[in-house]
């Protein structure tokens, strides 16, 4: 009997709370455990052999997932991390630093990687915590006519793409690729160096060896149509859009945060990594504006890490008095705790320059709050006609939005369309629309 194959290689060696792409491969998995035709494996970068897995025990095991702090546990998030620290620093600071200095801190962090290595090596060969052990696993068969679903960070493992081409030589196995965005391609701007040459890399071999390719928005399905236009690609994968659940944790109990002074006043949400793609500058520009014409608006929490080029605009949100007690930003958020900030936020903020989907825009439909957000890219197909949309390069229109939506009448009209109008999609609709993709 052909198998379906749930790759979970994107938790072998992560810590932490689960982002976008581990939620939306957690979710998946979960709902083919189901099938008796699907079986689950990861790769085994050591071994470089595709290994047998399970995905209870990631079940078992979140709630620590959810609500654990990020670890560096592997070179590639201790790279991330160092390049995350570098753009951190202000860009009136960064300017001035020498080639020679630039030279300095690259033999540092390499220093810093080696010593990561060697450490989580050390902790691995003690058995020093179970998350670290390593476990005996059976090699995973890849056999004629199966099928493997990888909705995982593939471009971080090119061990693992001269696998999957490999494997293609000698077995007729059918490759099926969850594609996220074409970010580092088309807004090179939003992130670091580096990233570029190796996700356009991945892309290439996506598109030369997959078998379908499952967008998970139009404007992703798009761009990657352009990019295969721009390389020269005249025969294509299958190509299906999928759309993602937007039930993600919502099942959990709602929690207040201990940090909540008081749970009666009215708040505005902001959901995602603080990174320069994200436009929190926006928000920041919309409250000062509201300061200097005498508008009064709800708290803001911001709900996220710092990631990519976030040095200037962490500065301003940390050290401008004058919005000290308009704005809190907190980065250790549990499931529980942000549940609740969903049901009882007056509504929600997501002004992104650019994105693959726009994950806190439906989680906001579907406790039925309102949501202001940028109308670019996917963050348009969400919900034409319920989302509040903006441009996300225009402050004065984000301050108008939400001195409307803080009105009751305006708030409670919009509650009532959303409520009666919004259709939610679960995560059991989007593993059927991948059973249907590849059936």
């Amino acid at each position: 009997m052909n198998k379906t194959i749930i790759d979970l290689t994107e938790f072998r060696d992560w810590s932490g709370h689960l982002t976008g792409v581990q939620r939306v491969v957690y979710n998946i998995a979960t709902h083919f455990s189901e099938d008796v035709t699907t079986v689950f494996a990861s790769f085994d970068s050591a071994t470089k052999q595709l290994v047998t897995d399970d995905i209870e025990r990631y079940k078992s095991n979140s709630d620590s997932l959810l609500s654990t702090p990020p670890e560096i546990g592997t070179a590639t998030n201790a790279r991330i991390t160092a390049q995350r620290l570098y753009f951190s620093i202000p860009y009136s600071i960064r300017r001035h630093i020498t080639a020679e200095q630039k030279r300095q801190l690259k033999r540092v962090a390499r220093r810093s990687l080696h010593q990561v290595r060697t450490l989580k090596a050390a902790a691995v060969r003690r058995g020093a915590t179970q998350k670290a052990k390593i476990v005996q696993r059976d090699y995973a068969d890849i056999e004629s006519g199966d099928t493997i679903v990888i909705g995982g960070r593939l471009w971080d493992h090119p061990n693992y793409i001269q696998y999957l081409i490999e494997k293609k030589q000698t077995v007729a196995y059918r490759l099926v690729v969850i594609l996220y965005d074409l970010i580092p391609i088309y807004q090179q701007h939003t992130f670091g160096q580096g990233l570029t040459e190796p996700y356009a890399r991945y892309l290439f071999e996506v598109l030369s060896h997959a078998d379908v390719v499952l967008p998970i928005s139009r404007s992703s399905a798009n761009d990657l149509a352009r990019f295969a236009d721009e390389t020269g690609f005249t025969v294509l994968p299958r190509i299906d859009v999928i759309r993602l659940g937007d039930d993600i944790d919502m099942s959990t109990n709602a929690l207040i945060p201990s940090w909540i002074d008081d749970k009666d006043k009215p708040f505005a949400l902001c959901v995602g990594t603080i990174e320069a793609r994200k436009n929190h500058v926006l928000l920041y520009q919309a409250y000062k504006l509201a300061k200097e014409r005498g508008a009064i608006l709800p708290k803001l929490y911001i709900v996220g890490k710092p990631g990519w080029l976030t040095g200037d605009v962490m500065h301003f949100f940390q050290h401008d008095s004058e919005l000290r007690d308009a704005i809190s930003i907190q980065g250790n958020v549990t499931d529980s705790e942000l549940n609740w900030l969903y049901k009882h936020a007056l509504f929600t903020l997501y002004p992104s320059q650019y994105e693959g989907w726009g994950l806190p825009i439906a989680e906001s439909l579907v406790n039925g709050v309102p949501c202001i957000a940028s109308h670019s890219s996917s963050m348009s197909e969400i919900a034409p006609g319920l989302v509040d949309s903006i441009s996300p390069f225009d402050s004065a229109q984000l301050l108008e939005k939400m001195l409307y939506l803080q009105k009751p009448l305006n708030n409670h009209k919009r509650r009532s369309e959303i409520v009666n109008l919004y259709k939610p999609t679960t995560w059991q609709d989007t593993a059927e629309s991948i059973v249907k993709a590849i059936s």
